[in-house]
């Protein structure tokens, strides 16, 4: 699990890497700048983490 607002104002954060091994992430993991995330989430396609990413809109790459 991965709590609400964990990476939250960390604006230096630019890339993310989640096993498929999290199946929980909280509201609000990062923030967006005027509108725009500037962090890319790397996970595995079909998990819990690609699914945020797609449900929030932050961009996310495939990664085993």
């Amino acid at each position: 699990r991965i709590e609400p607002y964990a990476m939250y104002d960390c604006h230096k954060i630019t890339d993310i890497h989640i096993s498929d091994k999290v199946t929980e992430i909280g509201s609000n993991l990062v923030d967006d700048v005027n509108g725009e995330y500037l962090v890319t989430i790397h996970c595995p396609a079909g998990s819990p983490a690609s699914k945020y990413a797609e449900l929030v809109g932050i961009p996310w790459v495939e990664e085993p």
